[in-house]
């Protein structure tokens, strides 16, 4: 969701709504592991992946008044760096947990094409912000050096603010850069 920081007279401060993003990615990982206390295993693996994952919804209460604004993003890129614990239940297969750092590269957009109240307007930005990532592994060894992993990570990036840059310049009745919290 997006919050509005400027304070506007007519209108309400707070574009709401939320995005569940959808799209491909695609991307490797490298990492070393020591094994300790027989089953006992811990490690650290980077992650990067190129993405194209996108989502957007119209905002109800924006600036415009219109109704018909409407924001999304697009994540380019994200990857990880993090350690990892896990237990090998069998020769083949390892169980895991893994914790470290996070980033992604996010493009923002925001546009009303109706120019009711005003001009019509689009304004974006690209950020590359930091957080964190947790993990559930799975790992089976198909041969020697070579293994296969089922994996599950969460990636929290928090909020941020950020100043779109608009296309209608002055003329859109608004500051540009206009600043959201995303």
């Amino acid at each position: 969701p997006y919050t509005t920081l400027f304070r506007s007279p007519v209108y309400p401060t707070t574009s709401v709504g939320s995005d569940t993003g959808t799209g491909a990615v695609g991307g490797g990982q490298a990492g070393c592991d020591y094994w300790f206390a027989g089953s006992w295993l811990v490690g650290a693996q980077g992650m990067f992946d190129a993405a194209g994952v996108d989502g957007s919804h119209l905002s109800p209460f924006a600036y415009s008044g219109t109704h018909s604004q409407r924001q999304s993003f697009t994540t380019n890129y994200f990857g990880t760096i993090a350690g990892r614990v896990g237990y090998a239940v069998d020769s083949n297969m390892l169980l895991y947990l893994k914790g470290g750092a996070a980033w992604a590269n996010v493009k923002h957009t925001v546009a009303d094409p109706s120019g009711t109240f005003y001009v019509p307007y689009s304004g974006s930005a690209t950020t590359s912000r930091g957080g964190w990532v947790l993990g559930i592994g799975a790992e089976y060894a198909v041969a020697d050096n070579w293994a296969v992993l089922a994996e599950y990570d969460y990636i929290g990036l928090g909020n941020r603010t950020i100043g779109l840059a608009y296309t209608c310049g002055s003329g859109c009745g608004f500051p540009d850069p206009y600043k959201y919290k995303d």
